[in-house]
């Protein structure tokens, strides 16, 4: 909305996302052209945005996904050559960077998640940062009832704006700036776990870890594999159900590409205004439109917490110990599933 987004204008963002990210064009009336992610960093593809951009489209959403910065001199020189505003949904990185920059600094605005499962949190909330003093001053009213304050604005740029009551509380705001001076060290901790993880986790085949690019610092929000049923030969599911036995969460898939919900794909569920500008424009959402994010919620992703900031080697030594107890007793794991 502060982007001036409007009924109709074309918005592009990865679909492997909450789909809060999306949400957010549906609720300006905006229509979202999903690009596929990188199956590198599981972030927005670069290489595949050009080829989608119209007249209409106005934007790019980057998700900078499990802690990893996308390529964002890429996607930022597509942006400058387009004229498109760049939002960076940084909710799961705060901390990461991007040859040297932290993410949340390259677009227009960058915003930041602080509910109580994020790095640094307060329970709900978050925050949205820019270097644009225009920006802050929308963003500002549109947080809080921009419509009740607008006409006594002594501002030559006043316009209207219509505002909600998106403020934090005091006891919020409070105990997240009070955690934001720790972040560093928690981040430090997730990188050092992640990196003995990978150290240890070679020899396994059918587990395909992240690796970061030296150019950048990702924090590892979760810590990503992909699965390969072919070097082991049983189900991502039952993987995950060995690991749940050993005491360690495997999230399978992450979330489902957000065209494939039903609020894109069925017109026939009601008559929502936010929705009927995104139904008549004639985009096909439909399976196939992601190939990439599909693969990974169906066959590949897995995700694990146990570079956590409250985890240690200890932790992940069991944590091998029960990767390879998987691989110990194949024989087993391949009867179990074929048991009725």
């Amino acid at each position: 909305y502060a982007l001036g987004i409007s009924p109709g204008d074309e918005v592009i963002l990865p679909p492997y996302t909450m789909s809060a990210t999306a949400g957010a064009v549906l609720a300006c009336s905006g229509v979202p052209v999903f690009v596929d992610v990188d199956i590198n960093n599981f972030c927005l593809d670069a290489d595949k945005i050009e080829p989608l951009i119209t007249r209409k489209t106005k934007a790019i959403i980057v998700v900078h996904l499990f802690g990893n910065p996308a390529e964002m001199n890429k996607i930022m020189r597509i942006a400058g050559k387009y004229k498109l505003r760049v939002l960076e949904d940084c909710a799961q990185s705060p901390g990461a960077a991007y040859q040297g920059k932290p993410v949340g600094g390259f677009g227009d605005i960058g915003v930041f998640s602080l509910n109580r499962h994020k790095v640094i949190q307060c329970g709900e909330g978050g925050v949205a940062i820019t270097n644009d003093s225009k920006l802050v001053l929308k963003l500002r009213l549109i947080r809080n009832h921009a419509e009740a304050v607008i006409d006594e604005m002594d501002n030559p740029d006043k316009i209207n704006l219509l505002g909600w009551n998106y403020k934090m509380t005091e006891v919020e705001a409070a105990i997240s700036a009070a955690q934001i001076n720790k972040l560093d060290g928690l981040n430090a901790i997730r990188i050092r776990n992640a990196r003995y993880l990978t150290s240890r986790l070679k020899g396994f085949d059918w587990l395909i870890p992240y690796k970061p690019l030296k150019t950048i610092k990702t924090v590892y929000y979760r810590f990503p594999f992909r699965y390969k049923i072919e070097n082991l030969g049983i189900k991502r599911s039952t993987v995950a159900k060995a690991m749940a036995a050993e005491g360690f969460l495997l999230n399978e898939g992450y979330v489902k590409p957000i065209y494939l919900q039903s609020i894109y794909r069925n017109t026939d569920l009601g008559k929502d205004p936010y929705l009927s500008v995104m139904h008549r424009s004639g985009y096909k959402y439909q399976e196939g439109l992601c190939p990439i994010s599909e693969r990974l919620y169906n066959k590949e992703l897995l995700l694990s917490g146990i570079t956590h900031t409250a985890r240690n080697r200890k932790d992940i030594d069991l944590f091998i110990k029960a990767l390879r107890k998987i691989k110990d007793n194949i024989k087993e794991l391949i009867a179990y599933e074929k048991k009725p």
